[in-house]
């Protein structure tokens, strides 16, 4: 994420995202073998309240496994219990969250997402799943591509949000033959695409349900 000396190992995706040994039943551990890279205090400790937005929105889509369910209701709960107003700060701002059936939207009430800080929490997954493939920082763009946030007040939000869906879709058959990664698959898997060393995609899966691609290229250098 930067040049700053490593002072500590961040995981990825961020350790919280996994349910404790005592949650689960007897002989489960998701905590294991998990990916870990290099990082300074910035990158790692400082965004603790990140990573707990990032759980936040996780545990709250609608889709996702019986793991996700526990999660929310053991060490997720404790921790709103703990501090109420965090997780009150998480969803002051109320909206709707759409999601597609069968072609047609379903409102659900909901809450206001914070995109750009949803965005960073992905970007530090992304470019940390990069290092760790290739022991190098990633130095180009960063898009995300998700249909599990719908953006409702944009124009012609009803048609933005079908494009945006079927899109997601598309990307998510274009990674079916691709080899899954992760030793905790339950709670997060990724696939991976490259084209040279200029053009990344990365899928990920939160709890066998919340997708997300994200689509890293190399900045091009202007020739004069």
């Amino acid at each position: 994420m930067c040049e700053k000396e490593a002072t500590s190992l961040e995981h990825v995706p961020p350790k919280c995202l996994f349910p404790e040994k005592k949650d689960l039943p007897e002989g489960i551990d998701f905590r294991k073998n998990l990916i870990t890279v290099p990082s300074c205090d910035e990158h790692n400790s400082q965004k603790s309240k990140d990573d707990e937005y990032l759980l936040f929105l996780l545990l709250s889509a609608k889709k996702g496994n019986i793991d996700k369910e526990r999660h929310l209701n053991t060490k997720f709960t404790r921790a709103v219990n703990r501090t109420p107003h965090v997780y009150n700060s998480f969803c002051q701002n109320k909206s709707h969250f759409l999601s597609f059936e069968e072609g047609d939207i379903n409102v659900e009430s909901s809450f206001f997402v914070d995109i750009p800080r949803f965005e960073n929490a992905i970007k530090h997954i992304a470019l940390g799943l990069y290092y760790n493939h290739y022991g190098k920082k990633w130095n180009g763009s960063f898009r995300m591509f998700s249909s599990e946030m719908i953006n409702e007040k944009s124009f012609n939000s009803y048609k933005a949000n079908q494009d945006i869906h079927e899109t997601a879709s598309k990307i998510a058959c274009y990674f079916e033959k691709k080899e899954a990664r992760g030793e905790n698959p339950q709670i997060f898997m990724y696939k991976w695409h490259t084209e040279g060393e200029d053009g990344h995609a990365i899928f990920m899966d939160f709890y066998e349900g919340f997708e997300i691609t994200v689509v890293l290229r190399a900045f091009i250098k202007s020739v004069s």
